[in-house]
């Protein structure tokens, strides 16, 4: 340790001593630096946290609206598939009864030949009066 002596003052100080405090000095303000820029990180980390669960809060909103239209489709869905059961039912009585009457017309047909054939063979009957024995 070399010792200096301050011609102005008097006061004693050692180069070692100097040396160390700069290193201290400048530590210090090194560390004061990173914990500005840690505490500036922290404070936008939490602006941006609050900003997400702002934005998280609005979808879990919109899922709940979803979720809520999602059961009012299929209620409606369930309604139409109920009309398309009905309409199935009344399509099936309506070919029922569509060939229930194409079926009575063909039979009605049917009748009004065998009338007819009745009376021609009745006509004919008329012309040979007699059948050969």
């Amino acid at each position: 340790m070399s010792k200096n002596i301050s011609s102005s003052t008097g006061a004693e100080i050692t180069g070692v001593e100097s040396e160390h405090s700069n290193s201290q000095d400048n530590y210090l303000e090194s560390d004061q630096s990173a914990l500005n820029a840690a505490q500036t990180k922290w404070e936008t980390c939490v602006v941006d946290a609050k900003e997400l669960t702002k934005e998280i809060a609005a979808l879990v909103a919109r899922v709940h609206d979803l979720k809520a239209n999602q059961s009012k489709i299929y209620a409606e869905e369930a309604a139409c598939l109920n009309e398309l059961s009905k309409n199935k039912k009344l399509v099936s009585e309506l070919y029922n009864n569509i060939k229930a009457i194409t079926d009575f017309e063909s039979k009605n047909e049917l009748l009004i030949t065998a009338e007819n054939i009745s009376t021609e063979l009745a006509n004919l009957s008329h012309m040979f009066p007699h059948e050969p024995s």
